[in-house]
């Protein structure tokens, strides 16, 4: 019976409750070795009747290698492999070994784990055990991490429990109990319970204080009080074991022991969970009797079973220390020889490298090979640590450096950038050659970018690099010369070590005769960047013809994706913009690239808000938080993951507000200058949709100052309005003069509707109904349902001050209509206030369905299945199906087909003409 564990008792009870309830949950342990994690996870499983458990531990052996915990977790589930869907199946077998292929993304292998342990529930709950969660390799914890923050209807508990000190970021993310020691009187009933007739009350409350209330220490001081004769005062004025010292009382029990013992648990220790068969052939060649052994187990130290196993982890972390590095030294060499070197490459190359005494290329080499048989199956962590290893133990100071980059290279694809930073900066203090060096420093730029780490020279180090890889490989110094391009307009006017202009100028150089997509995008961004708008517009337009093809995308996300959207932005083109992001969306979730999907996530999260699509735009953050959290972003992170422009065009001030404060500060601290134009945008739709004319002219002209790549095209419109509303006509006058050199050359309809509706803001009477009419015209055409709103507000106003009052109620209404429906509050409001004075009141609608909600009724209206609909989202079936239910209790529907006409209804309601 657990002593003084009524908490955490009743945390795991809750767990395992609410799996009898349809739900899931999972929870962390934490605490020091001994504190009684793995008693309280004992607890939890006797006690958990009618529900399938199963449980395995952390092995420190395997922690090297790649999937190797997920796949003794899912070996009694692979029955239900092939009713996966395909890509899901076909990522699960790849890693582990089941078949040969393309390795998969770890997110969409994550969300085949889910899914076979979800399809397993049909009749009764599951329950997943993990001890010594620490001792995971990589790749595992990494997808159990993943599982277990997406689990929400599937019936499914997950436990863990870590020994710390250990990674803070190990299962972040996941509700946490931290497991201290017992208290002062718990301890103290529990020593008295475990040796009565050696110590008093007096004696077990000092042992409970000293022992800081770990229960493993006060067990193994009633085991020396009952074998040993010990006094009162030794008993209080000797250090007692725990921590270090408790791996040195262990220490010493083992050194008490028979040599021959002592060596065969040394080969235990170096490989844990070695087959007691292979273990009596290790010491057998050094002479030793499977005997050998009794004298650890018949002092409880070990016990054997179909491997030997250790009563604690720190006794054979005890034994491992103790050992001399030559006896370590001489286990691992014989324990590799016992390696199947065609099914065992990675133990064999461990065993090698471990076995090694100083620099050693046949190890190095054997580890190489290891970390290729890891990234086949797509454990890119694991093939870090090979590399890694391999770099340690090269002879030649390229090779070591080679190998350091390609470890960082797969840190940096296993989404782990701090640490392929790690390793580049070990690699860095080699001497290398110009391509060697060349690539470190890209590798180093990809991975400070990706760990939102400062990086206004980015655009520069990639342009270096890039130029040196033109002589050797052209293709590789194209692609990387994208990057620099995309960066460059991300650090924007506060990038350093470079010009925008130098960077034009080296991406035109690069430009090719193929007249491929790289080649069109190199020298649409060029020549924007060298000869400005007006010579870059007949090439961007060119190249997004060429990045609408189908083939444009390949199998991945390119890192250049921000390229498509801001060439679509620049020419005014919002369906190509829109389409370009949506594709980028959709290759991601089918790859399981959850790293691109948040990426593109944000910014289809402001063209949609500024196309007026803001539930679909609020669907998105919402999806970015919920990926967030499953890829361990802690919750305070998450719940700051906002989109200011989203937030100013709901009307909710005070949050947009917040929200741009904090971009423009991240901004700053990274050198992302476009965090900051898009919080300033975003303060300026606030500062409109109130009517605060004089703070918007502020913010525009503020922007176009600081705006040193010209990407004017939202704040010209913007300019105009609030210029002329604060008595800044001549400003206004610039603003029309500037964008109608744009708007002319793009020609889109976008571009010449908010052309024709600037216009007429500094039109004459005479002269600005026409121009009104012509820009509704125009954005009629468009998808952007915002700018066609504003349009009739703007018209409705003018009218209004020509006393027109009956034509300015028409166009007031539309207008209201328009920002009712799409949720824009405040330029509802502001409508609003226009229709009251011409003596007219409108009311907005209110809508009751979550974002995560809408998002699921959308899909499910547009044909796809709950299967379908959980791939995309990254979440289960059964996660689908208990939302859907929500769904349609709300709406009042009991099928699908009902759905989708109240889902048509309300999209007709609100002019809803989204894009394809």
């Amino acid at each position: 019976m657990l002593v003084g564990r009524s908490r955490e008792q009743e945390a795991l009870r809750n767990v395992v409750l609410s799996l009898g309830q349809g739900l899931s949950a999972a929870l962390v342990l934490r605490g020091e070795a001994g504190i009684g994690k793995t008693a309280l996870l004992d607890d939890v499983v006797e006690m958990a009747a009618d529900v399938d458990v199963v449980r395995l531990a952390g092995l420190e052996s395997e922690a090297h290698l790649e999937f190797a915990a997920m796949h003794r977790l899912l070996i009694p589930h692979l029955s239900g492999v092939d009713a996966l869907p395909p890509t899901q199946a076909q990522a699960l077998r790849t890693a582990i070994g089941l078949a040969a292929d393309v390795p998969a993304n770890s997110f969409l292998l994550g969300l085949s784990v889910l899914t076979l342990l979800a399809n397993s529930t049909p009749t009764k709950p599951l329950l997943i055990v993990i001890d010594d969660a620490q001792w995971l390799d990589a790749e595992s914890v990494e997808i159990l991490g993943f599982v277990a923050r997406r689990l929400f209807a599937e019936s499914i508990g997950m436990i863990f429990s870590v020994r710390e000190p250990a990674d803070q970021q190990l299962l972040e993310g996941i509700p946490t109990i931290h497991v201290g020691g017992l208290s002062r009187s718990d301890a103290s009933d529990l020593l008295l319970t475990l040796a009565p007739e050696h110590v008093d009350r007096q004696v077990s409350d000092r042992v409970a204080i000293r022992s800081r209330g770990n229960p493993l220490v006060i067990i193994e001081v009633s085991r020396e009080l009952e074998t040993i004769e010990t006094s009162r005062s030794l008993l209080l004025d000797d250090p007692l074991p725990m921590g270090e010292r408790l791996e040195k009382h262990f220490g010493e029990q083992v050194s008490t022991l028979p040599g021959d013992c002592q060596r065969t648990l040394l080969y235990a220790a170096a490989h844990p969970d070695l087959d007691i068969r292979l273990l009596w052939t290790a010491t057998a060649r050094d002479g030793i009797s499977s005997d050998a052994a009794h004298p650890a187990v018949s002092s409880g130290l070990a016990k054997i079973a179909a491997t030997l196993q250790f009563r604690h982890p720190m006794i054979r972390s005890a034994v491992y220390a103790n050992a001399s590095t030559s006896d370590r030294r001489h286990v691992h060499e014989v324990l590799a020889t016992l390696m199947d070197p065609s099914t065992e490459t990675d133990l064999r190359a461990w065993h090698l490298a471990a076995a090694a005494n100083g620099p050693d290329e046949d190890a190095a080499a054997a580890l190489e090979e290891g970390a290729r048989t890891a990234r086949s199956r797509g454990g890119y962590l694991s093939e870090a640590t090979y590399l890694a290893r391999a770099a340690d133990l090269s002879p030649d100071p390229k090779r070591r450096a080679s190998r350091l980059l390609n470890a960082a290279q797969a840190a940096l694809t296993g989404g782990a950038p701090l640490r392929a930073q790690a390793l580049l900066d070990a690699g860095l203090s080699q001497g290398q050659d110009p391509f060697l060096q060349a690539q470190i420093k890209k590798v180093q730029a990809n991975a400070l970018h990706r760990a939102g780490k400062p990086g206004r020279d980015t655009p520069a180090i990639l342009m270096s690099s890039a130029t040196v890889f033109a002589a050797i490989d052209i293709d590789m110094a194209r692609e990387t010369m994208l990057e620099a391009l995309e960066q460059t307009f991300i650090r924007g006017a506060l990038i350093t070590g470079t010009t925008p202009l130098e960077v034009g100028r080296a991406a035109l150089l690069m430009v090719s005769e193929k007249a491929d997509v790289t080649d069109v995008l190199l020298a649409a961004t060029g020549t924007y960047l060298c000869s400005g708008y007006l010579e870059a517009v007949p090439l961007i337009r060119r190249a997004i013809v060429a990045l609408g093809a189908a083939d444009a995308l390949g199998e991945q996300v390119p890192r250049w994706f921000a390229l498509g959207q801001l060439l679509a932005q620049l020419v005014w083109d919002e369906k190509a913009a829109h389409s370009w992001l949506i594709r980028c969306e959709a290759l991601a979730r089918r790859t399981g690239a959850i790293e691109y999907l948040t990426m593109t996530l944000t910014p289809l999260s402001g063209v949609e808000a500024v196309l007026g699509e803001l539930a679909s735009a609020e669907s998105r953050i919402a999806d970015l938080r919920q990926l967030s959290r499953a890829i361990g972003i802690d919750e305070d992170r998450v719940n700051k993951i906002e989109n200011a422009r989203l937030l100013a065009w709901l009307g909710l001030d005070d949050r947009a507000r917040e929200a741009a404060t904090r971009s423009f500060e991240v901004g700053a601290a990274i050198g992302a200058g476009n965090n900051q134009r898009l919080a300033q945008l975003a303060l300026v739709v606030v500062e409109l949709g109130r009517a605060r004319y004089n703070e918007a002219y502020s913010v525009c002209k503020k922007l176009i100052e600081y705006d040193q790549l010209a990407l004017t095209n939202e704040a010209l419109p913007n300019l105009v309005e609030a210029a002329v509303r604060s008595n800044h006509f001549d400003e206004a006058l610039l603003a029309v003069e500037n964008l109608a050199v744009r708007a002319r050359a793009s020609g889109t309809p976008w571009a010449l509707g908010l052309l024709a509706r600037s216009e007429a803001i500094v039109a004459t009477d005479a002269d600005a109904e026409m121009l009104f009419d012509r820009a509704i015209s125009h954005l009629g055409q468009t998808a952007v349902r915002t700018d066609l709103a504003r349009s009739h507000l703007l018209y409705g106003e003018w009218l209004r001050r020509q006393k027109r009052r009956s034509d300015a109620r028409t166009q007031l209404r539309i207008a209201h209509d328009m920002f009712d429906d799409m949720g824009a509050r405040a330029f509802a409001q502001r409508t609003q206030t226009e229709l009251l004075a011409t003596g007219e009141r409108h009311h907005t609608a209110a809508h009751d369905l979550t974002p995560q909600e809408a998002q699921i009724a959308r899909l499910a209206a547009d044909g796809a299945t709950n299967n379908e609909i959980a791939t995309q989202l990254f979440i289960s079936s059964h996660t689908v199906e208990y939302h859907l239910r929500k769904v349609y209790r709300k709406l009042d529907v009991a099928s699908r087909r009902s759905l989708r006409a109240v889902m048509r209804g309300s999209a007709a309601r609100m002019g809803d003409n989204r894009l394809s």
